[in-house]
């Protein structure tokens, strides 16, 4: 997606529940399993990946303040690579695990990391 046609785009979306969101995502993820399959998405999955850690090194070679109209391109483009990966996130889920089963793993992952940061205090 072009970026300028991302930030029209977003200027003009509202904010829906996650359960909208996730309904509107797992009805199009079907569609592209069932016409392109496994393999494509995985492929996808692992550009879209790709996109997201270009975005994250622009941010680290550039020392961003928050201020410039600069640092607001830099965030956009994580913003729009972000929600291509949680759509991937999504498929994958999809694909392979339950949705509990991916909301279990979390919550372990972030009581892992709790257990670790309280025992550096």
């Amino acid at each position: 997606m072009n970026r300028h046609e991302f930030i029209k785009d977003m200027a003009r979306t509202e904010t829906d529940h996650i359960s909208c969101i996730l309904s509107d995502a797992n009805n199009l993820i079907d569609i592209f399993l069932s016409r392109y399959g496994t393999k494509n998405e995985l492929t996808v999955c692992i550009e879209e990946l790709s996109e997201l850690e270009k975005e994250i090194t622009k941010i680290l070679r550039c020392d961003i303040s928050g201020d410039s109209e600069n640092d607001e391109i830099l965030k956009i483009g994580i913003l729009e690579e972000l929600a291509d990966v949680i759509i991937m996130c999504i498929a994958l889920t999809k694909m392979y695990f339950e949705p509990d089963d991916v909301i279990r793993a979390i919550k372990v992952k972030l009581n892992h990391q709790k257990k670790r940061f309280e025992n550096l205090l």
